[in-house]
């Protein structure tokens, strides 16, 4: 529990978004000394930042597989239905320039997408038009 009503406080953050840092400053005048706080909204915020995160919503024909966003890690989970062979896939960006290209292997795939601005970016699977999803990196 914290209370500190009219105090500055500032704070940071871990990697994976779950774990905060709080430090309040001493005020001689309110007898509240600095100390430093630990909050951990791992219950609160660890189905939204890891693996379980509802998939992004698929556009087109092509639904066998699915697109997960993490935040907190800075990848993107692409999960095939069929285990086939490797498919290309690519990550466009608004200005249609192609940031990011590679080859889908197996079920399960992860893909860093760190390097990445923020903005809004289109993830194509193939070459079918239809195979595309809309993604935003925060």
């Amino acid at each position: 529990d914290i209370s500190l009503p009219f105090h500055q406080v500032e704070g940071i953050a871990t990697t994976d978004g779950l774990k905060y840092y709080i430090s309040n400053e001493y005020f001689r005048l309110m007898n509240i000394r600095h100390k430093l706080h630990i909050i951990n909204l791992s219950s609160f915020l660890q189905h939204y930042l890891k693996p379980g995160t509802p998939p992004v919503n698929q556009t087109g024909k092509n639904k066998d597989y699915k697109v997960y966003l993490i935040p907190g890690d800075n990848c993107m989970i692409v999960k095939k239905e069929e285990n086939d062979q490797n498919e290309d896939y690519s990550l466009i960006s608004l200005s249609g320039q192609t940031v990011l290209r590679g080859k889908l292997n197996g079920k399960e795939n992860m893909i860093n997408i760190s390097h990445l601005t923020s903005g809004l970016y289109v993830f194509k699977i193939g070459k079918n038009p239809s195979s595309q999803v809309k993604l935003i990196k925060i």
